[in-house]
């Protein structure tokens, strides 16, 4: 044991040296104090070292060679540091090349990064063979590095004009991927990836088939709280297309002003893709075909909840709001869809082509032209499932080519009382308070919206604010912390009923009806055996006298014979106070 304790000490010793030894080693390196170019710069670092990077324009294109280091302007967050620092790929290939391996702790930050034209796998030695461009701005392959704070503009390829994705998981915090083109992807295109974007404004991308925005090749990417606005597609998804089985999540992003020439101005999916889209705004997108703000195509099954899905349009075709298409089949759930046209039908959804959408918890109201649901007539028909929603004044009709589906498995058709619908502010008016979202403030109105506490009573509502009534609202607040209150409860009072009947010369009765209070009234007509002969439809009466009219038929609509009558009135008021009066008239 005498001998063993020094020896202990020593390597003790010997391993703190060695880790402080490495901890002092990692350093700056300032680019062009200490080394003339970012590579130069990134070739001399080790893992752990930052290069900081001075203003100016540097004509580079950048390999990180699996380095874990900090490549970063002097201030990674200040826009015009970020806009004055500027790597330029000058067309001769991706500004940032990401291929060795690198892991998050590879970070890339506070540049703008322009004129790459994704030539990372060269020119091909035969004239016949094209070799595709991958990645003007960034490329990752089998790589999944942490860019944030860029300018990421101006750069072109075939595949992803902006980033380029393969078999890689980065993470994009606040970056401004803008104006960028390629033929799939204007900004950004994952293939076999799994990448996290979250506060991304991603603006003013082109492609000349599909994704101007963003594109998803058997990809699951996470998208959330990123602004998605006026990129474009020649071909389908304007915003986002998912092809291919691919599985995106897309959580409170605002998704608008995007355009195709085809489908899916905001997002389309294809192919037996099921993104999730929740908690988004997704508005003032444009299609000429299908699915102005989203559309399911061939066997996807999107799950799309909660969203708020206004003012798309589609020029030439169907679904203004979601276009359901090819044996898709996606849950709609708790979306408000208000405020869409497509000319040829579905102003707010519509369904073809063995189509079998979910819709649940919804409010569909509002939409300019095509009606609110549209089912399509031809070969293979559709099979929507249709409850506890509102269908209300939608332009051609609340259901085209479907029966009404008012009064069935939990529907209704009343008027959402949007609070500003112009303005975009589809938080439903309320008695006991509902969001203003402009001050943060919660305001109550001297109106109440019918849609609050009328969802499925099987659907969760734990987290909206009490009182809530114990249901969730429909629309796109339902069960979130947005969601209108429940009216205040108050006292019901009694009211008083009485009714008196008197016969007409045309074999007819009158009955008048006095009540103190405003109630909705029924009147049936009985035999002296306490036999219905006939109904009267149920009424909303005033306080005060009311008078109605029986024409002395029974329900078959024959003259009921000569003789006494018992009329018998129940009464309701809102408060669910109940009371009845009787009658008896002679007809002669």
């Amino acid at each position: 044991m005498g001998s063993y304790r020094p020896v202990l000490l020593v390597g003790v010793l010997l391993v703190l040296a060695i880790a402080g030894g490495g901890a002092a080693s990692a350093k700056t390196i300032r680019v062009p104090a200490d080394k003339p170019t970012i590579q130069a710069a990134i070739d001399a670092a080790v893992a752990g070292d930052v290069v900081v990077v001075a203003q100016g324009t540097y004509k580079e294109n950048l390999d990180f060679k699996g380095k874990a280091i900090t490549v970063r302007s002097t201030s990674p967050t200040n826009a015009t540091v970020r806009d004055n620092t500027i790597i330029d790929g000058d067309r001769k290939g991706s500004v940032v090349t990401f291929k060795s391996g690198e892991k998050l702790s590879s970070r890339l930050s506070g540049f703008t990064i322009t004129d790459g034209d994704g030539r990372t796998g060269g020119e091909s030695p035969y004239l016949l063979l094209y070799v595709p461009y991958h990645g003007g701005g960034i490329y990752c392959i089998s790589s999944s590095p942490t860019v944030t704070d860029n300018r990421i503009a101006g750069n072109w390829a075939d595949f992803g004009g902006g980033v380029y994705c393969e078999d890689s998981s980065p993470e994009l915090t606040s970056n401004v991927v803008v104006a960028n083109a390629a033929t799939w992807g204007g900004g950004v295109y994952c293939l076999r990836s799994s990448p996290t974007l979250t506060y991304n404004e991603i603006r003013a991308n082109t492609a000349t088939q599909q994704g101007g925005g963003v594109y998803c090749n058997r990809s699951s990417p996470t998208l959330a709280v990123n602004t998605i606005w006026y990129n474009d597609a020649d071909d389908d998804g304007g915003g986002v297309h998912c092809y291919f089985q691919s599985s995106p999540t897309l959580t409170n992003n605002h998704i608008s002003g995007n355009t195709t020439g085809a489908s899916g101005g905001g997002v389309y999916c294809y192919d037996s893709s099921s993104p999730t889209l929740r908690s988004n705004t997704i508005t003032g997108n444009q299609a000429v075909y299908g699915g102005g703000g989203v559309e399911c195509n061939k066997q996807s099954s999107a799950t799309v909840a909660n969203n708020i899905i206004s003012a798309n349009t589609v020029s030439n075709g169907y679904g203004g709001g979601v276009s359901c298409y090819d044996h898709a089949s996606p849950a709609l759930i708790n979306n408000t869809i208000a405020r869409n046209s497509a000319n040829l039908g579905g102003g707010g959804v519509s369904c073809a082509h063995g189509s079998s959408p979910v819709l649940k918890n919804n409010i569909v109201a509002l939409n300019i032209q095509g009606g609110g649901l549209y089912v399509y007539t031809g070969a293979d028909p559709c099979d929507p499932a249709v409850s506890y929603s509102d269908f209300y004044n939608n332009t051609d009709g609340d259901y085209v080519n479907l029966p009404p589906q008012t009064g069935k498995h939990g529907n209704i058709s009343q008027n959402p009382r949007f609070a500003s619908p112009a303005d975009g502010d589809y938080h439903e008016r309320s008695k006991g308070g509902r969001l203003n979202p402009k001050t943060i403030a919660w305001v109550k109105d001297t109106v109440h919206s019918p849609c609050i506490d009328k969802g499925a009573p099987s659907s969760a509502f734990g987290k909206e604010p009490t009182p809530n009534g114990g249901r969730i609202n429909m629309g796109a607040y339902g069960n979130t912390s947005e969601a209108s209150k429940a009216a205040p409860t108050v006292a019901a009072a009694a009211v008083a009923l009485s009714a008196t009947a008197e016969a007409t010369g045309s074999g007819a009765c009158q009955i008048t009806l006095s009540l103190s209070a405003p109630a909705s009234a029924q009147v049936s007509v009985l035999n002296l055996a306490g036999r219905a002969v006939a109904a009267l439809p149920r009424r909303d009466l005033p306080e005060g006298l009311s008078t109605l009219l029986w024409d002395g038929r029974s329900t078959g609509g024959t003259q009921a014979p000569a003789g006494r009558y018992l009329i018998r009135v129940s009464a309701r008021t809102e408060g669910g106070v109940q009371t009845s009066a009787l009658a008896t008239v002679m007809l002669r």
